[in-house]
């Protein structure tokens, strides 16, 4: 039985939690049954059987979009099952030489969004990347420490998020939560306010992603 790693952030992914429950299903069930190269063969019947479930090729294709690349009628891609499980592809790596056969051989090659690097290569446009995302990513935490109700704690703050804030939906997320406790804690006295690098922790933040404010639930009800 193969054992393969899963992001637990995805829960905080707006694609994600927008997806329909049978979506959702349906995603991990294609995590697990396709091959080590991100191969699923889609079978429809097969899958409403197994998973209990009323799902149509259109509505999978129209929920899913470009998240799967389809190769043929049957034959359908994950790029980022390759992305997350892998990372980069070497050739030299005996696993990742045989997804690389793989994909090659079905056509699917094309799809990846990490191209095969040479060795050199991928260590000069590594460190580019990382420098541009790092500078951006230090930028768009101190604009959303402008707007936090406590001016403390900033370089500890950031100093925390470096190690959880990883992709583009990690740090809209933080942006939301920074805003709704902004927002949540407009009339609090300011000694009864998180820290900047207190709101940071993970066990924190996450929690105002989705927030909603209480006067606005009501006028809804």
């Amino acid at each position: 039985m193969a054992k393969r790693l899963t992001d637990s952030r995805k829960y905080f992914d707006p694609w994600f939690r927008k997806l329909g429950a049978e979506y959702k299903l349906f995603w991990y069930y294609m995590l697990d049954m396709c091959n080590h190269a991100g191969i699923f063969l889609f079978d429809l019947d097969h899958t409403n059987y197994l998973l209990k479930t009323s799902l149509s090729e259109k509505g999978i294709k129209e929920a899913f979009g470009d998240k799967i690349f389809y190769v043929s009628g049957e034959k359908w891609f994950i790029p980022k099952f390759v992305e997350f499980q892998y990372g980069e592809l070497d050739e030299k790596n005996r696993v990742h030489k045989s997804v690389l056969t793989i994909l090659k051989k079905e056509g699917a090659y094309k799809a990846l969004t990490r191209p095969l690097l040479g060795c050199k290569d991928k260590v000069k446009v590594k460190v580019k990347v990382k420098k541009e995302e790092n500078k951006e990513l230090m930028q768009r935490i101190y604009n959303a420490y402008q707007h936090y109700p406590r001016k403390e704690g900033k370089q500890k703050g950031i100093n925390v998020l470096s190690s959880q804030i990883k992709t583009e939906t990690d740090l809209q997320n933080f942006e939301r939560a920074v805003k709704n406790y902004a927002e949540a804690n407009r009339d609090t006295d300011r000694k009864f306010i998180k820290l900047f690098n207190s709101f940071c922790n993970k066990d924190v933040w996450p929690e105002w992603i989705e927030w909603e404010d209480p006067e606005y639930k009501l006028r809804k009800w």
